[in-house]
């Protein structure tokens, strides 16, 4: 069954980007996102995977 993905690009008020780190494979910094669960809307979807890696989170200067 194919999956559908989200990402999204997150800036707080000093217009920094927010980055997340993927803790499997090549272990890059990210944008927050992933895969949606079944019968879950994009923004759901984007707000589950930034509570999920609370621990991995980065502001990046852009």
């Amino acid at each position: 069954m194919p999956s559908v993905g989200v990402f999204a690009a997150i800036f707080n008020e000093h217009n920094h980007i927010l980055l997340v780190k993927i803790k499997y494979g090549s272990q890059n910094w990210t944008l927050p996102g992933g895969n949606l669960d079944p019968n879950e809307s994009p923004i759901d979807g984007v707000k589950r995977e930034y509570l999920r890696r609370q621990d991995s989170l980065l502001w990046l200067t852009t």
